[in-house]
C-alpha cells in the first residue's frame, strides 16, 4: 500500500513523466 512514482516510456523507448500511482 502506499504511493508509488511510475515511470512510462513510450514505443520510441522515451520516459515520460513520473507518476505518483496509489497502490490500495
Amino acid at each position: 500500500s502506499g504511493w508509488y512514482m511510475l515511470f512510462v516510456t513510450d514505443a520510441k523507448g522515451t520516459p515520460s513523466e513520473g507518476t505518483w500511482v496509489e497502490i490500495p
